[in-house]
């Protein structure tokens, strides 16, 4: 089945590239100090330990909030829409769609053996990429309301 269009959730690399070198020269600067400063390491205190410890706290919680968005997806087949979404994921083929409404945050596919399927894209953040899943599911609609008349 012919690929007509991927829309990827594009969470930002960058941003986990930039936490990378901050870290890094936190952790450069951090053990720097501790050589200049401390004159042996059994004069580390708890401050200086969780001088060190808050931001690798901190990198970890965010890197893997944004990591964990990284593989989200919709596609667009010629036959069949596919997606992975944070909420669920899922193939619909075209042609047992009855019904699509589309609302700010979610897409609800009503398929014609009386399921819904709902497509969240909350995570998409670009207004060109809702922008484009809107258009294509409206065009799906459009398509389905021209069949039925």
């Amino acid at each position: 089945m012919e690929l007509i269009e991927r829309i990827d959730l594009s969470r930002k690399q960058k941003t986990i590239d930039i936490f990378k070198i901050v870290i890094v020269c936190y952790l450069f600067v951090w053990v720097l100090s501790m050589i200049l400063f401390k004159s042996s390491l059994s004069n580390i205190n708890h401050t200086d330990l969780t001088s060190l410890a808050i931001p690798m706290v901190l990198y970890f919680n965010v890197v893997g909030y944004i990591s964990a968005d990284r593989d989200l997806f919709v596609e667009f087949h010629s036959q069949k829409i596919q997606y992975k979404t944070n909420t669920e994921s899922g193939c619909i083929k075209l042609d047992a769609i009855s019904k699509v409404d589309i609302s700010i945050d979610e897409i609800r596919v009503h398929l014609k053996n009386d399921g819904i399927r709902n497509i969240n894209i909350s995570r998409f953040l670009n207004y060109n990429d809702r922008l484009r899943l809107n258009a294509n599911f409206q065009s799906i609609s459009e398509n389905i309301t021209h069949k039925n008349s």
